[in-house]
């Protein structure tokens, strides 16, 4: 410090303690430099002092009393079953995709192995429903049977229904038939819910008898059961709709929570005990929405324009050193031509790029949007 201190002033006041030598003189022409130096120093310092914390607050009513839906039940932490707490860990198995029931099993052991706790399974109405009136339910439409082997597999199961599940299907999934009413569908229109109400009426007592609540040794089965699938639109006619769909599903006997999809963080369809300002309530037991890591899925086989978004956001905050750290676009991951204009909807990755991924510490959701009939589910308390 004497030598620092004696640069500055230019050697004149560097004398030295007692057993200490006087520092030599800087030369004069050295000292503008060094306090430059030495302001930059100063400087950097204070830009090295770290930011106060964001003062946290509280997003649960932690203290809020456990709902039970007979084995199932959640608090503001988590889900439960039988009083022990879970992680939902699930992908999503499309089985009117691979009409194959010998193959059903092989992919349920698939996702088991692969370290899932839970499927997440949409229902084709237009699948099952070749006209009005007329429903099939057997050989590569039976559902009763992928169920019990998902049972089998000690799979947890979530149930999306329908009437409209989206799912990148032909209408989303309602019949053609339906397309001949004048009705307007996904709402309270009488002729739609007539139409409704058969489907309903079909599949509901299906995955009644499949619950987790039908027998305590049962160590899979449906534990969540979806109600509609992203309805943007919240006029009173389309509560009325989710008001008959809840009333709907509770009369055919289904006991576990409830829920329905968000096509995003909107805040659509919450539980009618929520708190949070400006959302809109339904006759939802929980609060589900759509979260794509990466942006929204395409159906064209192009990258989502969210992750050029999020790239050139960490360029322009970060410089171009960031871009090394970023995480390679893996090319045995990108879609083929030909499955960029499938059915599937862009979602072309083989089930072996779920196993990768899991070996190597993915996120959830993007591990359960690696398999061409798989896709993410969740649903928050």
């Amino acid at each position: 410090m004497v030598g620092l201190y004696g640069a500055v002033d230019g050697g004149r006041t560097g004398q030295s303690t007692q057993g200490m030598a006087a520092p030599p003189a800087v030369p004069h022409g050295l000292i503008r430099p060094m306090r430059s130096l030495i302001a930059a120093l100063m400087i950097g310092s204070a830009l090295a002092i770290p930011a106060m914390a964001q003062v946290a607050k509280p997003t649960a009513n932690l203290s809020a009393p456990v709902k039970s839906f007979g084995r199932v039940s959640y608090d503001a932490r988590s889900m439960m079953i039988d009083g022990e707490r879970k992680i939902i860990w699930g992908g999503e198995f499309h089985p009117f995709r691979l009409p194959s029931p010998d193959l059903w099993r092989d992919i349920l052991q698939k996702m088991k192995a692969s370290g899932f706790n839970t499927v997440a399974l949409y229902f084709d109405w237009g699948y099952h429903s070749p006209k009005q009136g007329v429903y099939d339910f057997t050989g590569i439409r039976d559902l009763d049977r992928l169920l019990t082997m998902a049972e089998e597999e000690g799979l947890y199961v979530i149930t999306r229904a329908g009437p409209y599940v989206n799912a990148e299907l032909s209408r989303g999934g309602f019949p053609g038939w339906l397309v001949n009413q004048r009705a307007r569908a996904r709402t309270d229109d009488p002729d739609y819910l007539k139409a409704v109400d058969e489907w309903l009426s079909q599949i509901n007592p299906i995955i009644a008898r499949h619950q987790i609540n039908v027998d305590k040794q049962r160590k899979g089965g449906v534990i969540l059961h979806q109600i509609e699938n992203e309805l943007a639109l919240t006029t009173p006619a389309q509560r009325r709709y989710m008001d008959h769909l809840y009333a709907k599903a509770r009369a055919d006997g289904i006991t576990v929570p409830i829920f329905h999809n968000d096509q995003g963080r909107n805040g659509y369809w919450t539980p009618e005990s929520s708190t949070v300002e400006k959302v809109v309530t339904g006759p939802n037991d929980m609060y589900a929405f759509d979260g794509y890591p990466g942006g929204t899925c395409t159906v064209t086989g192009q990258p989502p324009a969210m992750s050029q978004r999020l790239i050139g956001a960490i360029m322009a905050r970060a410089g171009p050193r960031a871009a090394r750290r970023l995480p390679p676009i893996r090319r045995d991951l990108r879609p083929s031509s030909a499955a960029a204009g499938s059915t599937i909807g862009g979602r072309t990755a083989a089930m072996t790029a779920t196993r990768s991924s899991a070996a190597s510490g993915s996120s959830g959701s993007s591990m359960a949007r690696t398999s061409p009939t798989a896709s993410a589910s969740r649903a928050f308390t």
